[in-house]
């Protein structure tokens, strides 16, 4: 796991406090609850870079078995603390690299709400391949991440983000074709992010192809 983002992350999450993160909302994203209605009822479900667990709590008290992994300890500290407050059994969550983690048992819906666009160009053969490997075939991938047409993109792939990280701005099409060997594109449109609603991102939803399965299913719940 590389330390530098990781150490980023953790000073960032200690630095918020009890307070919002920008990326944070008080309510579950439309996109999530979308997906989450087109998967089996209760649904297996990964949150990926799940932060402080808001989302994946709240998918937990509509009874869904839910798993969220974050490189950041600091958060996964937290959102074991909530989901023990809340007394949910059906939550669990690990401190795990996106970019290397797999499960003992494949998942109905892996969503990644706000993560793809941190991940580096030269990872995202490595990001694919997790989350290739965790949904079952058939099962559902759902991903919201900034558009390439966002205005603060300002006409380039990436940019420096008000945490000092860098956010990349992907194109649908390298999205899609990124995906397009384990999966099929069930939805793709545009929605926004942030607190304030005024990034435009990219919002998609992918099934797994039947006829490509993966059998890397090593550590993890």
């Amino acid at each position: 796991m590389n330390s530098e983002p990781v150490h980023h992350w953790d000073r960032v999450y200690r630095s918020l406090g009890s307070g919002p993160a920008p990326w944070e909302i008080p309510e579950t994203p439309a996109e999530i609850l979308r997906w989450i209605a087109c998967a089996p009822a209760p649904a297996r479900v990964i949150d990926l870079g799940c932060g402080r667990g808001h989302n994946t709590c709240a998918l937990a008290m509509s009874e869904h078995d839910m798993v969220g992994i974050d490189f950041s300890s600091s958060a996964i500290g937290v959102a074991r603390q909530v989901a023990a407050q809340l007394g949910l059994d059906n939550v669990s969550f690990e401190v795990a690299d996106i970019l290397r983690f797999r499960a003992r048992q494949a998942f109905d819906l892996a969503i990644d709400y706000s993560v793809f666009h941190h991940i580096h160009p030269g990872d995202r053969g490595k990001y694919r391949d997790t989350v290739a490997a965790l949904v079952r075939p058939d099962g559902l991938f759902g991903m919201v991440c900034y558009s390439d047409q966002d205005p603060s993109a300002q006409g380039g792939p990436d940019r420096v983000g008000s945490l000092g990280n860098t956010i990349h701005h992907p194109t649908a099409d390298e999205v899609v074709s990124l995906f397009s060997g384990d999966f099929s594109l069930k939805e793709h449109g545009e929605t926004r992010l942030g607190q304030r609603r005024h990034h435009l991102a990219h919002r998609f939803l992918f099934r797994r192809r039947t006829d490509v399965l993966s059998v890397d299913v090593r550590q993890g719940p």
